[in-house]
């Protein structure tokens, strides 16, 4: 019995410091949520739920903040490192790490940062090994969705600098590819009818500036007319009056 009892005493402590850690994390406090986790492994016995609740509650908290409108980045990676800090760190971990940077590279291609997305992605590229293929098309999906988005926006000099970058990485895919030679087409397409337009919006704004010109000069014209038929008029006026 006093063992049990001793038992269910560490683990009920156990279960206050993780209480307390997440409490710290509600409070982005992760200084305080770190300090209470290596207290709670730090607790002798078999406590077999302590270091998946511990991973649990990190995800979930880096997860919440990379859901923010203007996420932390900076902070949600923190917060996961803290996994690999005490040793809690495994495949499944090493996942969550990666799909945050994918995340946080899809943001920020998503705002128009190509330098800071496109080093991500050329970073998981060099670092990953488990599963490359799967990696690469989880990145030519994102990339998909953006450009989609960006070409609904017209915002066709961008999707060309994309296309580029794109292309750099060398992410092999036949379909992105495909899908990439067809976008360009169609850039191509786009770029020569802007040309087109702008030429004629130009040849359009000559004409009227000529036409404001030649309209500024008869305007002109006609009012000295005027003014010198008034003179002339004022003047056979004034010769009458002194003359009768």
């Amino acid at each position: 019995m006093p063992q049990t009892h001793e038992l269910s005493t560490a683990a009920l402590y156990v279960d206050n410091l993780l209480t307390d850690a997440q409490q710290a994390l509600a409070t982005n406090n992760l200084n305080k949520a770190k300090e209470l986790y290596k207290q709670a492994l730090e607790v002798p016995g078999s406590h077999p739920e302590r270091e998946a609740k511990i991973r649990e509650a990190v995800k979930q908290y880096s997860e919440q903040i990379a859901k923010q409108d203007e996420p932390d980045w900076q902070l949600a990676h923190e917060a996961l490192s803290l996994l690999d800090h005490f040793a809690l760190d495994n495949d499944e971990t090493h996942t969550w790490q990666r799909n945050l940077s994918l995340e946080q590279a899809d943001f920020l291609l998503g705002q128009e940062n190509l330098d800071e997305s496109f080093q991500i992605f050329d970073a998981l590229m060099q670092h990953e090994q488990t599963n490359p293929d799967k990696l690469k098309a989880e990145i030519s999906k994102k990339v998909r969705v953006n450009m989609s988005q960006h070409a609904d926006n017209s915002k066709w000099p961008l999707l060309r600098q994309i296309i580029e970058r794109v292309r750099e990485l060398r992410l092999g895919e036949s379909e992105l590819q495909e899908w990439l030679e067809t976008i360009s087409k169609v850039l191509t397409a786009v770029e020569t009818t802007d040309q087109a337009k702008k030429e004629r919006e130009k040849q359009l704004m000559d004409t009227l500036t000529w036409e404001k010109q030649r309209f500024q000069k008869i305007t002109y014209t006609l009012g000295a007319i005027l003014a010198l038929v008034l003179l002339v008029y004022t003047l056979i006026l004034l010769y009458l009056w002194f003359n009768l």
